[in-house]
């Protein structure tokens, strides 16, 4: 692994933001395929590994927070708040050997997210991890039901990454049939 270093331009969260979508806010603002940032932030390349559900979205560990930050600028407690173990013991349990939901366990859902277009549009894309959890049925902001399915796929947003070789898009489903 290369030294760290810090990137040279700072992208805030937005309160409740999942930390993949605000890493693919950063990549959005240097203009760089997400997956190619990964590396140099201390995360796993899905490229090498790859994976429907990256294993830091669910469970951040002190090293790779650490690094994370040190990239970032933001603090690594701020950092493990945009991860499903935000909420693990209360919402979903969190296996922490592999990092991953259990999916029968509270209300657990290993992959997707619901989605609410008008918090999309006001945010400028981002999407919050608490549409990830299955329980979550209904934006308090907006006063409607979240959406389940992508316009053009038809299938749940955000069960893959989003391609690697590519800048994502705000509010876009990542599905590749929805290329």
């Amino acid at each position: 692994m290369t030294a760290l270093r810090s990137l040279p331009l700072r992208v805030a969260p937005v309160p409740g933001e999942a930390l993949d979508s605000w890493l693919e806010a950063v990549s959005r603002q240097l203009r760089t395929p997400w997956n190619d940032l990964l590396p140099d932030l201390g995360l796993s390349d899905l490229r090498q590994k790859p994976q429907r559900h990256p294993a830091w979205l669910t469970l951040l560990p002190d090293a790779e927070a650490a690094a994370l930050s040190a990239a970032t600028g933001i603090e690594p407690a701020r950092l493990r708040r945009m991860t499903l173990a935000h909420y693990d013991g209360r919402a979903l349990v969190v296996e922490p050997k592999p990092r991953m939901i259990h999916p029968r366990r509270l209300w657990g859902r290993s992959r997707g997210s619901f989605f609410c277009p008008d918090c999309l549009r006001d945010n400028g894309g981002r999407w919050l991890l608490s549409w990830r959890l299955g329980w979550s049925f209904a934006c308090v902001k907006h006063r409607r039901l979240l959406g389940d399915q992508c316009p053009v796929c038809v299938r749940m947003p955000r069960l893959q990454p989003y391609p690697p070789s590519q800048l994502s898009e705000p509010s876009r489903c990542m599905n590749s049939q929805a290329g």
